[in-house]
């Protein structure tokens, strides 16, 4: 056999010429039909043998090269960019997710893939029907899915803690906000955002978009002041100081209502700056008026006043009916002139023990109620 047909025979056959391609080289180098198909079996034989022994290298060298990527890409997600605090939290994790569960799927279907039993199966199959285009990347979406929730978590929380490590509270505007429903395989998924402006501690502009609930998008409005922290290294990654759950998880507080015990602490912490942080550390918003000599809370219509053995706190209606209580399961006393009515119109409420006398009462301002609870120390 002329080792030059060969030669390029194997070079045509490897590039996937097309049957009657090849057939028209070997009439071109004058080979009858019969000789044509020996010299095509012995290319082929020459091309199995070649592949048996190149393919276990090329097939480690791929399932390394997928595992590395998985790897990589795990630490990155996991390790690193949660502390880097970067914004676009969807995009990276679509990103990663896809990334990762394509490298992780090949790195399993590559691997033992260069073991000399699983290559011989391969190259029959090959031998038979051909080269065929793989289809697991058909696959990849299912693992895909679980795992962008899991790096979007990840991503999330880092964003979170670096922005509550680095805050730094302002007061912004909402600019405009959108919310929209989608069907997603027969169930709504609702996405609402807000887009807020506010100006940072260098002056410097920044227009922020921020996810939130469909409910809480019901409580927005163009031009709306609203307070929010920013990251000092990233002003795009923000949190609103609007609900609860962000108020207790950048402030600390526990965004409750007051109990009697917290009026006993308050009434013995001497300290304004001990007392400033245990209002905040109760319910977030209250500042130290130094002109009025009291506390105020803007956000929750609350003030609260203090002098050496006397504190008064204002605060809403329901106060009534949960002071009186609390005092009574701390072994007070109560004294209320005339007896206990019906608390939805008793004006007051007084109650005593060894040390302390609570006054509880109803006062209007305008066409809202109160409740002033003053508590004393005999």
């Amino acid at each position: 056999m002329n080792e030059k047909i060969i030669t390029n025979l194997i070079k045509r056959i490897e590039r996937s010429d097309l049957q009657y391609q090849i057939k028209d080289y070997l009439k071109g180098e004058n080979l009858s039909d019969k000789d044509a198909e020996l010299y095509i079996e012995y290319a082929k034989q020459r091309i199995y043998e070649k592949r048996l022994t190149t393919l276990p290298k090329t097939k480690k060298i791929i399932f390394g090269i997928c595992l590395f990527i998985s790897l990589l890409t795990l630490c990155i997600y996991i390790f690193i960019l949660p502390n880097k605090g970067f914004g676009n939290v969807t995009l990276l994790s679509i990103l990663g997710s896809i990334i990762f569960s394509g490298a992780l799927l090949y790195t399993w279907v590559y691997y033992n893939s260069w073991k000399e039993n699983r290559i011989k199966k391969e190259l029959e199959t090959e031998k038979k029907h051909g080269k065929g285009i793989s289809g697991i990347f058909i696959l990849i979406p299912i693992p895909a899915i679980i795992i962008y929730f899991i790096f979007s978590s990840v991503l999330e929380n880092g964003e979170n803690n670096f922005l509550k490590a680095s805050q730094v509270e302002v007061e912004g505007t909402v600019i405009s906000g959108s919310s929209n429903n989608y069907s997603i395989r027969r169930r709504n998924v609702n996405v609402s955002t807000i887009t807020v402006e506010f100006t940072t501690k260098e002056g410097k502009k920044v227009l922020a978009t921020e996810d939130i609930s469909q409910y809480e998008f019901k409580e927005f409005y163009k031009g709306q002041k609203i307070r929010l922290v920013y990251s000092a290294s990233n002003p795009a990654n923000i949190g609103l100081l609007t609900n609860k759950s962000n108020i207790s998880k950048f402030k600390n507080s526990e965004e409750r209502d007051f109990k009697a015990t917290d009026l006993i602490e308050l009434i013995n912490t001497t300290d304004e700056e001990k007392t400033l942080e245990l209002l905040n550390k109760i319910s977030y918003g209250w500042k130290f008026n130094a002109n009025k000599n009291l506390w105020e809370n803007n956000l929750k219509n609350m003030l609260f006043t203090k002098n050496n053995n006397r504190i008064t706190l204002l605060t809403d209606e329901i106060a009534m009916y949960r002071f009186p209580k609390q005092f009574l399961e701390l072994n007070y006393n109560d004294i209320t002139i005339g007896g206990i009515k019906n608390p939805m119109t008793q004006k007051e409420r007084l109650l005593e023990n060894e040390i302390y006398i609570a006054k509880i009462e109803r006062i209007r301002n305008k066409q809202k109620i109160y409740v002033l609870t003053s508590l004393e120390k005999k």
